[in-house]
């Protein structure tokens, strides 16, 4: 899964997202498969801080 081939609707979401086991869910619930690398980075331990505007995030042009 590459985050630019989510819909506007589906980014939205994951920015409402508070915690990583809450991105997960809704990984699953919209049938989006995330890799084990992409797993690994979203719980990736206590430093979890979510991004208000997913620009602010370094990987964002990645598509990661």
């Amino acid at each position: 899964m590459k985050y630019n081939e989510l819909t506007e609707e589906q980014k939205a979401k994951a920015a409402e997202c508070k915690t990583p086991e809450e991105l997960i869910a809704l990984a699953k619930d919209e049938g989006i498969e995330l890799s084990a690398e992409q797993l690994d980075a979203i719980s990736g331990g206590d430093d979890w801080v979510p991004v208000p505007d997913y620009k602010q995030c370094p990987h964002w042009e990645l598509g990661v």
